[in-house]
């Protein structure tokens, strides 16, 4: 068990939403923003990642083929794959 899990989605989160998780915060609280009847459409983009993911996992396609794929900077990619690695 890594017992470094908690430190990296805290980093990965801080990173991605610039603020920290306090030890009782959730980090999908229920609110007044909460979406209500998705559909698959709204999976896509999720689904989508995670093809990518696994293709440069399993090293079908490069990092920068991937960055081009989602459409974001190759940094962000790789910063991207970094956090991958991080929680694998």
């Amino acid at each position: 068990v890594d017992k470094t899990i908690y430190a990296k989605f805290n980093n990965a989160f801080k990173q991605y939403y610039g603020k920290s998780l306090k030890f009782s915060d959730e980090a999908w609280g229920v609110n007044d923003n909460e979406p209500i009847n998705l559909q698959d459409i709204d999976f896509y983009e999720d689904r989508f990642c995670r093809l990518v993911r696994e293709a440069i996992e399993k090293e079908y396609v490069s990092v920068s083929r991937g960055a081009e794929m989602l459409r974001i900077p190759l940094r962000e990619m790789r910063n991207l794959t970094a956090e991958w690695e991080a929680v694998s």
